[in-house]
């Protein structure tokens, strides 16, 4: 199959896991740093 074809079928399930992997990670990296972002509002 080209690679193409591929992306095009399964752009919505590629671009849902991109978009969930750099959400855990934001959130694991904000946590490892120990900056709350509920702390970080209320400064």
């Amino acid at each position: 199959m080209p690679l193409a074809f591929v992306l095009e079928m399964y752009w919505m399930t590629i671009q849902g896991k991109l978009l969930s992997s750099l959400v855990l990670v934001f959130n694991l990296n904000t946590d490892h740093h120990g900056k709350r972002s509920s702390n970080w509002i209320r400064q």
